[in-house]
């Protein structure tokens, strides 16, 4: 059966540094010439980009960490041959090759980064006029692990952000981002549009980075349900109005 990459771009970058490397042998130039000296690169370069690429778990791979490879397989490879016809017999350099790789990928500075993902939490208006506890808005599951934990150096961070506006009776709106199984909101997502210049406008309010972990009060580091907890603060219950159009957890690679 046909080898199937963990990373294309870093079996890729590790094929093609072999033959890179391998062709700067003079004698080589003269090997290629022919169709059985292609084939014979060809077939030592697949072995040892399997080799190199099955020590490497699958990940997102940044442009940047693929010219890496491709630099440190050139590297190993230039005017030498290694004239070996099983996957197992790269297995020690390959290691090293890997072991280099690692050691330097994570000072690269991605050249992908990748845009701010929004996780819609509500989508369209979601109103209270309780004075008395948090009116529960929809639900949903968020998985952090559906995204990488960090891209080089920059790590996976996740906010909570909503859009808040109440009647001028109203002293304020507050939202929160309420995680069932736990039962408590998660730490950083009490918020509230006290500081809005208007709070008869819609204002966005965001929280800190939030923390990922497994205790109660983190952002899950598994799926897990959230409800966003809606209150008004102040006014009548009868003539005032609190309102959430939107809220969403933002995810960036900082």
């Amino acid at each position: 059966m046909s080898y199937v990459p963990n990373n294309p771009a870093l079996f890729n970058a590790a094929v093609n540094g072999f033959v890179s490397g391998v062709y700067q042998l003079v004698d080589f130039k003269v090997l290629v010439a022919s169709s059985v000296g292609l084939n014979l690169i060809r077939d030592r370069a697949k072995l040892f980009g399997q080799a190199v690429d099955s020590l490497v778990p699958p990940m997102s791979i940044d442009p940047s960490s693929a010219q890496l490879m491709f630099a440190v397989c050139e590297s190993e490879n230039a005017q030498r041959y290694s004239p070996f016809t099983e996957v197992e017999q790269f297995a020690g350099i390959a290691t090293t090759i890997v072991a280099v790789w690692s050691a330097i990928e994570g000072v690269l500075y991605p050249v992908n980064v990748p845009a701010p993902v929004e996780v819609p939490l509500i989508s369209g208006d979601q109103f209270t006029q309780s004075l008395l506890s948090p009116f529960f808005t929809s639900a949903r599951t968020f998985d952090p692990t559906q995204y990488p934990p960090s891209i080089g150096p920059l790590s996976l961070t996740v906010r909570f952000l909503a859009t808040l506006q109440n009647t001028a009776g109203a002293t304020k709106t507050t939202v929160a981002l309420y995680d069932v199984a736990n039962a408590i909101i998660v730490n950083g997502t009490a918020l509230d549009n006290s500081a809005s210049p208007s709070q008869t406008l819609p204002e966005n309010v965001v929280s800190p980075p939030l923390t990922i972990g497994s205790s109660p009060g983190d952002l899950q580091a598994t799926s897990a349900m959230y409800e966003v907890r809606l209150a008004m603060v102040g006014g009548s219950p009868t003539m005032d109005i609190s309102t959430c159009s939107s809220a969403r957890l933002v995810i960036t690679y900082e």
